[in-house]
């Protein structure tokens, strides 16, 4: 028990100490508002990285590109895949590979040579938009409009399909509606409470199939405050997406070493990072009470609440990172930020399983606090060594 609390007492200092130091330099030389890739200007770097309130770019980039930011605009040329998250993204410009966003309102009227993931609370897949794969979207309402040669994957709110899908779609949604310049090449797989309204004029080629929602998810056997949470949480899913984004792109453009290193140790040591980590969540804040109940200890428990919750959410970070790693293959596992992306998506589109979702997220939560733990302790005893502290 000893070594538990020894343990839980290195994490929290260290990290507390560490991240925010970090964070601050990262605030200071972000400074400017506004970043941009100006028209004419051809960027050859594997990745660019822009973060403020308001991103362009406008120029041609040879290689993969993650962008952050507020409002973020792409009317250029991507050479690669593209990594977006934002308040407002709208993509105009030509994206030669994959293409993967969260935001709140995102709206594409571009060509993408890919596959298009998004999570958002509106998507938008214009008419003019010319894309070469498949859609997946998890969102609060999706219109989609433009051509696709794939297939399409819709949770969420509502899907309203306008267009030609040359595959077939599967949607859990409340609401579907299929219009009438709608062309579906294969079959519509929905699971809903309510049946899809097909507009006259519509062509489905396959089978129409709906799935009706389980008994204890249909709304009349839901009271008024759980129909107003499931709402509510898909919102509250969507931003947590957006903010566990920005921050694991932080700790990976600051901390990549340390980063990698939890990572590793959640695919090596996965039934002891989840030991301790469960041990940890549940005597973390006992330690925390225990600080606050006595004067001089008040300060440094304040400090270690502020770091307890700050590394419960650094958690899916680090599982997401070993995700990606590991189901991506080989040549996505030897680049920085595209597996933390094609991971973290893999991690919140788990945790939208019914029962199932919330477990696996609450397993993923004390799987990377564990390993966060044995991170820190390992990168402590290694600062010990070469007397840095």
């Amino acid at each position: 028990m000893k070594k538990v609390f020894y343990l839980i007492f290195v994490f929290l200092v260290f990290s507390v100490t560490l991240l925010p130091g970090k964070v601050g330099a990262q605030t200071e030389r972000r400074s400017i508002k506004v970043a941009t890739v100006p028209t004419g200007t051809v960027v050859d770097e594997n990745f660019v990285i822009k973060a403020g309130e308001s991103v362009e770019i406008s120029g041609e980039v040879n290689g993969e590109v993650i962008v952050a930011g507020g409002e973020v605009l792409v009317d250029g040329k991507i050479n690669g895949d593209l990594l977006v998250a934002g308040g407002t993204v709208m993509i105009s410009g030509e994206v030669t590979q994959d293409l993967r966003v969260a935001g709140g309102q995102v709206t594409i009227i571009g060509t993408v040579g890919g596959n298009v993931t998004v999570a958002g609370g509106n998507v938008e897949i214009t008419q003019s938009a010319k894309l070469g794969g498949g859609v997946v979207t998890f969102a609060g309402n999706t219109l989609l409009s433009s051509v696709v040669p794939g297939d399409v994957h819709i949770f969420g709110g509502s899907l309203t399909l306008a267009s030609d899908v040359r595959g077939s779609i599967n949607a859990f949604v409340e609401n579907l509606r299929v219009k009438s310049s709608a062309k579906v090449g294969g079959d519509i797989n929905y699971t809903s409470e309510n049946e899809a309204s097909i507009d006259p004029g519509a062509s489905i080629s396959g089978k129409l199939v709906r799935s009706p929602l389980p008994v204890s998810l249909r709304s009349q056997n839901l009271s008024s405050s759980r129909q107003f949470f499931r709402g509510f949480g898909l919102q509250v899913k969507l931003f947590s997406f957006v903010i566990a984004f920005y921050m694991g792109l932080l700790l990976l453009r600051f901390l990549p070493n340390f980063t990698l290193n939890v990572s590793k140790i959640v695919g090596e040591r996965p039934l002891k990072s989840v030991l301790y980590g469960f041990t940890s969540l549940i005597i973390t804040p006992f330690i925390i009470f225990v600080f606050l109940i006595t004067i001089v200890g008040i300060p440094l428990g304040l400090i270690l609440i502020f770091s307890y919750i700050l590394s419960l959410y650094l958690a899916k970070i680090y599982v997401s990172y070993w995700l990606g790693r590991t189901l991506f293959g080989k040549e996505v596992a030897n680049r920085r930020y595209l597996p933390y992306g094609l991971g973290l998506i893999t991690l919140y589109a788990i945790s939208f399983i019914p029962f199932f979702g919330g477990l696996i997220s609450f397993i993923a939560l004390i799987l990377g606090f564990g390993a966060a733990i044995f991170g820190s302790l390992e990168l402590y005893q290694k600062a010990l060594k070469v007397k840095v502290i």
